[in-house]
């Protein structure tokens, strides 16, 4: 990561900096955010979801992880993905605004609280010939979210920490416009109200 980077990065104090830094690292104008590979901008396969990504981020869901929904043959290989998205949010209206937009568009959430008391196994959204290849959804504890933001300060830690982990899938194989418009119209709705 550059020091440039590290030092934007660096400067954030709560989960909105971040918010708006992922959203300039997913437009192009940060190199490295400090949960992924160095000078590596977003997967070719999130290009068409970057603008929504980017709105969400602006609004207070910290993505951290999102796929299109596809069913493809590559190299030989059968992938399936659900459209997915998950992140961190200490917003409790935003929260339950996406929720409830997800929900009344037929799509999955999964919430998960500091310190849950119970914790869920996460949702297979991605099968390669056949078996589960990746999930989300899964709750991710405070030592393993410190270790995905490396270089982030203290007082940014603690707002990642103290987060509810959201994740968003749409159910369906293969699908993907359900999850990205009702993403993007609940933030059409937030920007209106």
């Amino acid at each position: 990561m550059s020091r440039a980077d590290r030092k934007r990065w660096q400067s954030a104090r709560t989960l909105a900096d971040l918010g708006q830094l992922m959203a300039a690292w997913l437009e192009g104008d940060i190199k490295s955010w400090p949960g992924y590979q160095p000078n590596y901008g977003p997967d070719p396969e999130t290009a068409e979801l970057i603008p929504v990504l980017a709105r969400l981020n602006r609004a207070g869901y910290l993505t951290d992880s999102s796929q299109p929904g596809a069913d493809e043959t590559i190299d030989g290989h059968h992938w399936k993905q659900r459209a997915a998205v998950t992140g961190l949010i200490d917003d409790e209206d935003l929260i339950e605004d996406l929720g409830a937009a997800a929900i009344d568009a037929g799509l999955l959430v999964l919430i998960h609280r500091p310190a849950p008391s119970l914790t869920l196994d996460g949702y297979t959204v991605t099968r390669l010939d056949g078996q589960p290849h990746t999930t989300f959804g899964d709750y991710v504890s405070t030592r393993d979210l410190r270790a995905m933001w490396p270089v982030i300060n203290r007082q940014a830690v603690d707002a990642v920490a103290g987060a509810a982990q959201l994740t968003i899938i749409d159910p369906r194989w293969g699908s993907d416009d359900r999850l990205w418009r009702a993403l993007d119209n609940a933030i059409d709705q937030l920007a209106a109200a």
